[in-house]
C-alpha cells in the first residue's frame, strides 16, 4: 500500500487476492470502491462483504477516507470461518483492515512523498476539426448542402478558423497526484503509540474534478495496571472534492 499512490486503498487490492473483484463506478478520485467475493451470491440481498476496521464494522467508503500509509495489513476471509466469527453479516466474506501501531522500542520517524501523473488509458480517436465536422454532417444528411443557414454557418466558421479542440475541453491529459505522509511510532514497557499526518491531492481526468484529503491518525495503547489496559484509536479526515459530470441536451 505504501508504494501505491491511490485515492482509495481498496484500489490497491486489485489483482492481489484470488476470488476478490475490485472495481469503481467511475474514474473520479472520489469514486467509492465496490468489492465482490466469489461473484454474486444473492439476487435481492446485498453482495458486499463486511468491512471491519480494527474490530469495528465500517462501510466501503472507509477506503476513500483512510490513508493507505496507515494500513498495517488487510485480511480477506472467504470461507465458513468468517461466518462463524461475524454471523450472517459475513455471508459475503469479510475484509479486515488493521492500522499500524508502535512496535519499535525506539521512536521511529518516517517522512515520505510521492508525485505521479494520470493519463487516459488508451488514447481516444482523433476529433474532427471544423472542416471535417461540416463534411461529416453533409455526408450524413446530403440535404444540408442546399441548406442556406447551414452553409452560411459553415462559410463563417471556416473563413474565421473557428473550432474547438474537444479533447482538451473534455479530458485532462496529464492529471497530477501528490501525496505526503509523516508518522512517528514507538513503544515503551507499558505503552505503544503511532501518530501520523497525511496529505493527498489528486486531479481527475475530467476537467475541474479533484479530491484533496488531510488525515490524522493516533493509535495509543497503554497498560495501566496488570488488569487494566487503556487505548485510543482515533482517525480524523478532512476532504474537499469536486465531481465533474457531463450532461447532454
Amino acid at each position: 500500500f505504501e508504494n501505491r499512490p491511490v485515492a482509495s486503498a481498496g484500489d490497491a487490492l486489485q489483482g492481489q487476492v484470488a476470488g476478490l473483484q475490485v472495481f469503481t463506478s467511475s474514474g473520479e478520485p472520489t469514486a467509492t470502491v465496490s468489492m465482490r467475493l466469489r461473484g454474486v451470491n444473492s439476487i435481492n440481498a446485498s453482495n458486499t462483504p463486511l468491512f471491519v476496521l480494527d474490530g469495528s464494522p465500517v462501510s466501503s467508503s472507509i477506503f476513500t477516507t483512510l490513508n493507505s500509509n496507515d494500513i498495517e495489513n488487510i485480511t480477506v476471509l472467504k470461507d465458513a470461518s468468517a461466518t462463524a466469527i461475524y454471523g450472517s453479516r459475513a455471508a459475503n466474506g469479510v475484509v479486515y483492515i488493521t492500522t499500524k501501531k508502535g512496535t519499535s522500542e525506539r521512536p521511529v520517524i518516517k517522512l515520505s512523498a510521492q508525485y505521479g501523473i494520470s493519463e487516459v488509458a488508451g488514447n481516444p480517436v482523433d476529433m474532427c476539426n471544423s472542416g471535417q465536422y461540416f463534411r461529416l454532417r453533409e455526408m450524413i444528411d446530403p440535404a444540408l448542402k442546399y441548406n442556406k443557414d447551414f452553409q452560411d454557418l459553415k462559410e463563417f466558421r471556416l473563413a474565421n478558423n473557428i473550432g474547438i479542440n474537444w479533447r482538451d475541453w473534455i479530458l485532462n491529459e496529464s492529471a497530477p497526484t501528490v501525496s505526503a505522509d509523516l508518522s512517528i511510532s514507538g513503544r515503551t514497557a507499558k505503552t505503544d503509540y503511532y501518530v501520523s499526518l497525511g496529505f493527498f491531492d489528486q486531479t481527475g481526468i475530467e476537467p475541474n474534478s479533484f479530491m484533496t484529503r488531510y488525515s490524522v491518525r493516533s493509535n495509543i495503547n497503554s497498560k495501566l495496571t496488570d488488569w487494566l489496559k487503556f487505548g485510543i484509536n482515533l482517525g480524523l479526515t478532512y476532504q474537499e472534492s469536486r465531481t465533474q459530470g457531463y450532461t447532454t441536451g
